[in-house]
């Protein structure tokens, strides 16, 4: 169950970050971000009932989430004027989460 639960993670911060991206340009109205949002959160309600291990399982969620969004928002351009020290910063971020996840 809990891998059903993290497939419905990805699929929900895609159309998450999908959605951001498009209010960031103007062609989408933010009232879809938040009902988007509320997808993520409803995702995580849902693992806290079926989770073993609440704290592993949190950590997996959020590295999910934050690599989701960077990957989406790479694609779709944002990134474009990342300088050498964004990049160091999205790679500290999303290490720091996995070394969490590793000793949790």
């Amino acid at each position: 169950m809990i891998i059903l639960i993290f497939i419905a993670i990805v699929i929900a911060s895609v159309i998450s970050a999908l959605l951001s991206s498009a209010v960031n340009k103007g062609t989408c109205s933010w009232i879809w971000v938040v009902a988007a949002g509320f997808g993520v959160s409803l995702t995580w309600a849902i693992m806290t009932k079926y989770s073993t291990n609440l704290i592993r399982d949190g950590l997996i969620w959020d590295i999910i989430v934050a690599m989701i969004y960077c990957l989406v928002f790479i694609i779709l351009g944002h990134a474009s004027n990342f300088g050498l020290r964004h990049w160091i910063g999205v790679v500290a971020t999303l290490a720091v989460f996995i070394y969490w996840s590793l000793i949790g």
